[in-house]
């Protein structure tokens, strides 16, 4: 991370070298791959998340998602151990 910072100006004026071209986007490819696979979220999850958006120093915007109130929290809590319950239920014989 730190060298993707410290070089995506030089990146952007394109006054890298292409070897070091080529190892920024390898690591730029890296880090959205690792990023996509990582981001995945319940849509029950969804529902109950928000996201925050902010600017660093920089000016560059952040996002975090899936973030829940505590509230939310204890909701999609209890869904989830209601999930499994009632998929039990469906799956019971009926006598």
């Amino acid at each position: 991370m730190a060298f993707i910072e410290e070089n995506k100006t030089a990146y952007e004026a394109g006054d890298l070298t292409d070897d070091e071209t080529a190892d920024y986007e390898a690591r730029i490819a890296r880090m959205d791959a690792i990023d996509a696979a990582c981001i995945g979220y319940d849509p029950e999850a969804m529902a109950l998340a928000g996201v925050r958006v902010f600017l660093n120093h920089q000016g560059e915007v952040h996002v975090r998602r899936g973030l829940l109130k505590a509230e939310d929290q204890h909701t999609l809590a209890a869904r989830e151990r209601a999930a499994p319950q009632s998929e039990r239920e469906a799956e019971a014989p009926i006598s």
